[in-house]
């Protein structure tokens, strides 16, 4: 409401126009973003574009049963469970950039040929929970691993450095595996295709050794640095900023009265960036106060109660 109400005051130009359509998509489909839906209905509407991944980690949480439940039954059934998601969330990303000829990313060029695609990437494609959930799944099962072996793993140093050295391998290939596509030399549609279908399972599968190493003591310095006190307060207004970060940045862009030029060599690269993050820490550190920290107190503060009563109940019925 506040969005749609007041962002038109927010600013002036010739680029100001193209902010509003993000506004205009609130005022008919702001429905889909109550229900969490607003990454499979009318999509390609729109309102508050970083909203479409709220979505998704909703859906994910109300599937996540069908994987938790089977483990509670019998890891087996548990792993058969994550399997086949796994399969499924592979499966359809490939068959799709097959079929519509999607890139292996948002940025245009990286696929070899004429043909273009027949859809629009980001709306049939990049936010779509079907093409996402595999991480997510990857983190369940390191999760569930975490808990079932109380954090406890011994390996020796060798596999140790071996795993890290393999799990740093794979997520620089993800990150950095289609530079040459970005610059001039774009790549097929099969690599485009396997690329989308596993890349997101395999950063997925990175990131949960980091984690999975460092709560169970094999983490070395990169734990060290991770569990840095400094990084605590910071990490608590992650989600703030997500969620009000791309309005800076348009506040910031949006608002010019000419082009703003930008190259990879560019100080002005430096200075966006530096001063994008400190604004967008200052709007969420005082975001997160007014709102969130409030709301998590009232939170702990019901549930707190609630588990008083119980174990009071319990204590007069013996």
């Amino acid at each position: 409401m506040v969005y749609v109400c007041i962002q038109p005051y927010w600013g002036e130009g010739p680029f100001w126009q193209d902010v509003q359509l993000d506004r205009d998509g609130c005022k008919t489909v702001w429905w889909t973003n109550l229900l969490y839906i607003n990454n499979l209905v009318k999509s390609d509407a729109g309102c508050l574009g970083q909203t479409w991944y709220l979505a998704n980690d909703m859906q994910f949480y109300i599937l996540s049963p069908l994987i938790f439940v089977p483990f509670y039954f019998s890891p087996i059934f548990g792993m058969v469970s994550a399997g086949v998601f796994l399969l499924v969330t592979s499966i359809v990303p490939g068959a799709l950039t097959m079929r519509d000829h999607f890139p292996p990313g948002l940025i245009p060029g990286q696929l070899q040929g004429n043909a273009s695609s027949q859809g629009n990437f980001f709306s049939d494609y990049y936010i779509k929970p079907y093409n996402r959930m595999g991480a997510y799944v990857v983190g369940m099962l390191a999760g569930s691993f975490l808990y079932r072996t109380d954090c406890k793993l011994r390996i020796n140093k060798f596999l140790n450095l071996f795993i890290w050295g393999v799990t740093t391998a794979c997520a620089l290939a993800v990150l950095y595996g289609l530079s040459d596509a970005s610059n001039g030399h774009p790549i097929t549609l099969p690599v485009s295709a396997l690329y989308n279908a596993l890349n997101r399972q395999v950063w997925g599968a990175c990131v949960a050794w980091v984690i999975v190493a460092c709560c169970t003591g094999n983490g070395g310095f990169v734990n060290t640095i991770l569990s840095w006190p400094a990084l605590i307060p910071l990490s608590r207004l992650t989600y703030c900023i997500y969620l009000l970060h791309p309005i800076i940045i348009d506040l910031y862009l949006f608002n010019m009265n000419t082009v703003f030029y930008m190259d990879e060599n560019s100080i002005n690269a430096v200075m966006f960036f530096l001063g994008i993050l400190v604004v967008s820490y200052m709007a969420a550190a005082i975001t997160s106060l007014s709102f969130e920290a409030p709301m998590m107190a009232l939170e702990k503060i019901l549930f707190n109660r609630d588990k008083k009563e119980t174990r009071k109940d319990g204590a007069e019925e013996k």
